[in-house]
Parts: C-alpha cells; sequence; structure tokens
C-alpha cells in the first residue's frame, strides 16, 4: 500500500488532494491513481454491504480516477439526472403505498453509461466499471439511496479534487 492509499484509509482527503494538485500531470502519479482504484474497484462485489465510511472511500478513489482522465461533470450529467429522477420516482411511489418498479431505470443507466463511455474517451470509465455489473443489476428501490449517497460523494468529490464543470 502507498501514501495514496494511507491517505484515503485514514481518510486524510484534504492532503490527497494536495498531493493530486501538484502531480496531477505526471505519468507515474497518475499511474499509481489507477493502481489504488483498481485495488478498491474489488469493493464493488460488495457494494451494497458497504459501510458508509467505505462507501465514501470507494467514492473518493472513483472520483480521483475520473478526474485524472479529465472528464468533466458536464459530461455525465444526464446520468445524474437520471439518478435524480429515480429517487424522486421511488419518493413520490412511496408517499403513495405503491412498488416501483425499477427494471426500466436500470436498463437506462446501463445504456447512457455505455454511451457516455464511448463518447467521452473512456474518462467515466471507472465509473461504469464499479457499477455496470455489480451495482446496477442489483438496484431496487430499497437499495437505490445507497447507490444515491455513492454518486452524490463522487459528485463533491470531483469538485473537491478540481475537476471540470
Amino acid at each position: 500500500m502507498n501514501e495514496l492509499e494511507n491517505m484515503v484509509r485514514e481518510d486524510r482527503f484534504i492532503d490527497f488532494r494536495n498531493v493530486f494538485r501538484r502531480n496531477s500531470e505526471n505519468k507515474e502519479f497518475r499511474r499509481n491513481i489507477w493502481q489504488m482504484y483498481n485495488r478498491y474497484s474489488a469493493l464493488s462485489k460488495k457494494f451494497f454491504d458497504l459501510n458508509p465510511d467505505e462507501l465514501n472511500r470507494l467514492a473518493f478513489v472513483v472520483s480521483a480516477a475520473c478526474v485524472s482522465r479529465g472528464l468533466a461533470m458536464s459530461q455525465i450529467r444526464k446520468i445524474l439526472n437520471l439518478i435524480n429522477s429515480i429517487k424522486r420516482n421511488i419518493d413520490k411511489s412511496r408517499d403513495k403505498d405503491r412498488e416501483y418498479d425499477i427494471s426500466k431505470d436500470r436498463m437506462k443507466l446501463k445504456y447512457m453509461l455505455a454511451y457516455i463511455t464511448a463518447s467521452h474517451q473512456g474518462k467515466i470509465e471507472p465509473f461504469m466499471l464499479i457499477v455496470s455489473d455489480d451495482v446496477i443489476p442489483k438496484l431496487t428501490p430499497d437499495n437505490f439511496p445507497h447507490f444515491y449517497d455513492f454518486v452524490q460523494a463522487m459528485v463533491a468529490y470531483h469538485k473537491f479534487l478540481g475537476g471540470k464543470d
């Protein structure tokens, strides 16, 4: 485990950001980010069992990988809008004591992620690799808040690390 991973494990995100900003153009540094991402990506297998701290760290590492590839928030705006729409629909159905059918939303999320990944030279690939196979197929109205919190944390950390709008 390297110093970057220690910073993440110890929740020293400000220290990480300072190192990240100084070194983000360095190829070796970006390779270290990707290696750390690869180790953390194994957590996607137990995504819905992660505690809030583990989920937060995973969101931070995925954000770092996306920012290091040059992802701008505008490139994933449609995904964010869809996720917010799904949350609203789940909340509305709960208010009316009805079960929400999320199956169409799972399909939409998968094909939108595939399209965005192809359209933007893989800049969102770190996110897609985490959620496409291990998270989206298992989404239910009951576990959706866990996914929603992960995405919101990613958006916040993207900005925190200096990602483009």
